[in-house]
């Protein structure tokens, strides 16, 4: 496991059956040990929430981090840390699920670690990168401090799920992660915590530069963390978060970063094309086809964020996700499609996505308009996820990479360059091209700012075509 060492406890079975054989050509058997494990991995793969349980020697090697767990499927599980220990028998619900499903290893070896950071707060030692996107707010305001007398208790509690409530869950998700590195790095210097002042905050920039190999961007979002959590404490953000050396030290990283072009390219209508072509010309199953090509299309026509018509995870809450109850017809020609929340619109008020009927083989108003039409005829509600999988859970942001990633290689074109952001980006590189106003592009896709010239890439023949302008005659 050259990837992650530590999984190496959760392939015993896998690692039992490889060592049996003794050519790579040999064909073998899995049974149910072997599956239940591949198992595991695919969906801690799919759905990890961004914890890691396991020590990273650069950030801290503080003696509280050595955590021995053991488990013995027969007695019971237990662990210990410096000078603390538990122990207990496995719980019934556990013994009857390994009675019906088999026993898993894997999920044995796992327990005592989750229940050593559910005891213990492993995760206030530095061992995580953030909780998950969607973590209630409580799980947050369980490390803040009272802030008020006992009387004031309630408001206190409500006025901070408020004000957590006040940014996005990946925000927060974010927000958690710069906090908790600001946290572990007062722990390593063996400072009081907050230590506000000058000196400890451009410290702890450059270590996270130096030692933790941190771009200077992130570094930025880990001060707006700071901030936030410094706010929701005490009141006010970082009194030297502003300060013109935290400007120059951000800029001076900055400097310093290898300069990379940006490998993040277009999906522009003539690759959506040929992807459309590949779908079109039996890639998959015609329910599954449907779905992708839905996808592309609303992705592209509506200048879309992926998690704008993606789930992060397979449970759906129709408050949150998209829905089919989403996507209506406004007439004969035009479909309109509610985003309930994005980056820029947490409250979900802006205008509706236009989806028209066109003269054009990449028109998105007929393939959508069928797809729904087959979903709500196969008993789907309204409420259910706009778009599903082959198994029918939601499709998520990974689902989708994958399949796209597919296509676009099954079309000619390599797909480490391009992402699912890549139909934002195209559909704004494609209306420069075309030369649409300006104002246009910004109603299409829904920026108030002027950052939308960022995500336009130019082609050498928009810059021909300029020259050709400006070495006119015709004035």
């Amino acid at each position: 496991m050259w990837i992650i060492p530590q999984g190496r406890s959760f392939i015993s079975h896998l690692l039992t059956l490889s060592s049996s054989i003794t050519s790579l050509n040999q064909t073998v058997t899995l049974d149910q040990a072997c599956m239940s494990e591949l198992r595991f991995w695919l969906l801690l793969l799919s759905h990890w929430n961004g914890i890691s349980l396991f020590r990273l020697p650069e950030a801290s090697d503080h003696p509280n981090f050595f955590l021995f767990t053991d488990a013995a499927p027969s007695f019971g599980y237990g662990g210990y840390c410096g000078t603390h220990w538990f122990f207990s028998p496995w719980p019934q619900e556990l013994i009857e699920q390994s009675a019906t499903d088999g026993d898993s290893s894997a999920l044995r070896e796992l327990y005592p670690v989750v229940a050593a950071a559910v005891l213990w707060e492993i995760q206030d030692l530095g061992t995580t990168y953030g909780l998950s996107a969607h973590s209630d707010s409580t799980l947050f305001r369980y490390h803040l401090p009272a802030l008020a007398t006992s009387s004031m208790n309630q408001l206190t509690t409500a006025s901070q799920d408020l004000i957590i409530d006040s940014v996005s869950p990946n925000t927060l998700s974010t927000y958690w992660t710069g906090w908790q590195c600001f946290k572990r790095f007062h722990h390593i210097q063996n400072l009081p915590f907050p230590s506000l002042d000058l000196h400890t905050l451009s410290s702890f920039l450059t270590f996270s530069s130096i030692h933790l190999s941190i771009c200077s961007s992130t570094l930025k979002v880990y001060l707006s963390a700071i901030n936030f959590f410094l706010i929701l404490l005490l009141g006010s953000p970082h009194p030297f978060s502003n300060h013109h050396q935290i400007s120059l030290l951000i800029r001076g990283i900055r400097r310093r970063e290898p300069r990379s072009p940006n490998r993040r390219l277009p999906i522009t209508s003539h690759i959506l094309h040929y992807c459309l072509f590949t779908l079109r010309h039996g890639y998959a199953a015609p329910s599954i086809y449907a779905t992708l090509e839905s996808m592309f299309l609303l992705a592209f026509f509506g200048f879309l964020r992926c998690s704008e018509f993606t789930t992060s995870t397979t449970s759906h809450n129709p408050a949150f996700h998209p829905c089919l109850s989403d996507l209506s017809s406004l007439d004969e020609r035009t479909l309109t499609f509610r985003i309930k929340r994005s980056k820029t619109d947490q409250l979900g008020i802006s205008a509706p996505i236009y989806l028209f009927k066109l003269t054009s083989p990449l028109s998105p108003y007929e393939p959508i308009t069928a797809y729904l039409s087959h979903r709500l005829t196969h008993q789907a509600s309204p409420d259910n996820p706009l778009f599903v999988t082959e198994s029918g859970s939601p499709a998520t942001r990974h689902w989708f990479h994958f399949h796209l990633k597919q296509i676009l290689s099954l079309s000619g074109f390599n797909p480490s360059f391009f992402s699912a952001h890549s139909f934002r980006i195209g559909a704004a590189s494609t209306a420069s091209h075309h030369g649409l106003p300006d104002h246009t592009v910004k109603i299409l896709g829904r920026w108030t700012s002027q950052a939308y010239h960022g995500y336009i890439r130019t082609h050498a023949s928009d810059l021909l075509a300029a020259h050709e302008r400006l070495a006119s005659l015709n004035v």
